[in-house]
């Protein structure tokens, strides 16, 4: 049965934490969407991995997958479960990250989460609560203005807290 479930806001991310549990040591399956009704775990996963589109969805939809992507993972038995979301943490006050952290939080009633967006074989880290881009500001790399995911604030606790009902520390 597996002991691991995690759910990652696009494929990418998902290819990414898969690889790094793999390099851990653990069987991996990962699937593309929230499994169908009655989709089958392989024999001797340890951990399961859901690739979402919910990092660039309307806020409904991305709360509503990954909770239906959890709901799914506990059916097949896992209890430690991991958002995985952008490593550039890149959303603005109407991102996703703090009302899907919001929800997970509120069904399973966990007090508090960390959020730390740290990747550092990819050159993002965290330094005195602030996300930089190998050793540069995120809200100074040339992505601050993306269409899509822009990236204009750098202290964590300052970006959950445009996006989440909770307070950052």
């Amino acid at each position: 049965m597996p002991i691991f479930g995690c759910v990652a806001d696009d494929f990418t991310g998902a290819s990414d934490a898969a690889s790094f549990l793999v390099k851990g040591g653990m069987s991996v399956q990962l699937f593309n969407g929230i499994p169908a009704k009655g989709s089958r775990v392989g024999e001797g996963v340890q951990a399961i991995v859901i690739a979402l589109k919910s990092r660039t969805q309307d806020t409904g939809e991305a709360v509503a997958d990954t909770m239906r992507s959890l709901g799914w993972l506990k059916e097949q038995g896992v209890e430690k479960f991991y958002l995985k979301y952008c490593s550039t943490f890149d959303s603005t006050k109407e991102g996703n990250i703090g009302p899907v952290a919001d929800a997970v939080m509120e069904k399973f009633d966990y007090p508090y989460t960390i959020l730390c967006p740290a990747l550092p074989v990819n050159g993002r880290t965290v330094r005195g609560g602030e996300l930089y881009v190998t050793d540069v500001l995120l809200e100074e790399i040339s992505m601050r203005s993306h269409p899509l995911t822009p990236m204009e604030e750098s202290e964590i606790s300052r970006l959950i807290e445009m996006q989440s009902r909770y307070k950052g520390i």
